[in-house]
């Protein structure tokens, strides 16, 4: 890799990283309107506001998880194209959003808003797969094609408990949310996996 490259690679993941950290940001707008009256307590807050706290600490869990798995993609890459930074881009079109639809959930409003933060969500994982499978298709890019091939195998453990916690959210609005939690057994089965395929030694 020539310096110049070096550094346009850097500038991406720096960019990147800054967009990550505006969205995350974002997501405490809500809880500055909270609205305390004389004489509650913490635990009245806490309990009047419970909507707003969840929806916080999902989406920035959630971020949080999506941001590890690019760093992680972009660690064993050496290289970019166009296609990999408008790849790259998209992505980060889908976590910049994330913060509307948490706050519309933050608010408890009603009327296909967790759909679309679910989509959101679906639309995230998908980028996130595409710039793994990208990566392994193009071995020139990376300096690890056979961990590239690893972040396939855990995209699609991302990729499948959004898409399932979308269609349950068309029948059953209130409870979506709570088919998140299918991400935590889906990437605990997705790592394992990607540790067993040949010439993988480390976990995602």
């Amino acid at each position: 890799m020539t310096e110049s490259q070096e550094r346009g690679l850097e500038r991406l993941v720096l960019f990147s990283d800054a967009v990550v950290a505006i969205a995350l940001t974002l997501l405490i707008l809500p809880l500055t309107d909270v609205e305390i009256e004389a004489g509650q307590s913490l635990l009245e807050v806490l309990r009047s506001n419970s909507g707003k706290l969840l929806a916080f600490g999902i989406s920035f869990a959630v971020i949080a998880r999506y941001w590890r798995g690019h760093h992680s993609i972009f660690k064993d890459a050496r290289a970019y194209d166009g296609r990999l930074l408008n790849l790259n881009i998209a992505w980060l079109a889908a976590i910049a959003v994330l913060p509307f639809p948490s706050a519309m959930i933050a608010q408890q409003l009603t009327g296909g808003f967790e759909s679309l933060y679910l989509v959101n969500l679906l639309a995230a994982s998908g980028m996130t797969l595409l710039l793994s499978l990208y990566l392994a298709r193009h071995p020139e890019l990376t300096v690890d094609p056979v961990s590239a091939r690893r972040h396939v195998t855990a995209g699609w453990f991302l990729v499948a408990p959004m898409a399932v916690a979308l269609v349950l959210s068309f029948f059953v609005e209130s409870g979506a949310l709570w088919a998140l939690l299918l991400l935590i057994p889906s990437q605990a089965i997705g790592s394992r996996l990607s540790r067993r395929q040949p010439g993988l030694t480390q976990p995602v």
